[in-house]
């Protein structure tokens, strides 16, 4: 993301904005495993294992007692998404709550909003400032 946004932003006027938002409040995975039990459940394969120990964590999630909420609405989502599309100089990479911050610190805390690291690519690759 940020080689590309080092080609076109100033250049075109183009600016990219990855949103990572953390656990979605949602109907998409009750319904999910509605439809899954409705046609003969999970296949029992290999896969099985890793999904339901992520089902088991999603819910114990869920259920945590820190204050910090895992699951936003959509509403809230969107929120950061607008701010993104209204802002001047939109951010290269946005978390949209602490969880995500959180679970992305270790590859975001010298550089949380990404242009540092635009800047350098731009600097090797297109020889410094436009």
């Amino acid at each position: 993301m940020e080689a590309l946004a080092s080609y076109v932003t100033d250049a075109f006027n183009v600016y990219f904005t990855v949103v990572e938002p953390g656990g979605i409040a949602s109907e998409f995975a009750k319904t999910a495993l509605v439809h899954m039990e409705a046609t003969g459940g999970i296949v029992d394969d290999e896969y099985k294992p890793i999904f339901m120990r992520y089902v088991a964590n999603a819910q114990k999630r869920a259920g945590n007692d820190s204050g910090s909420p895992v699951f936003q609405t959509p509403e809230q989502v969107a929120e950061v998404v607008m701010d993104v599309i209204k802002a001047d100089k939109p951010p290269i990479r946005v978390r949209t709550s602490t969880w995500a911050e959180d679970l992305c610190r270790l590859k975001t805390e010298a550089d949380p909003d990404g242009w540092k690291l635009q800047e350098k690519v731009a600097s090797y690759f297109l020889g410094g400032d436009q």
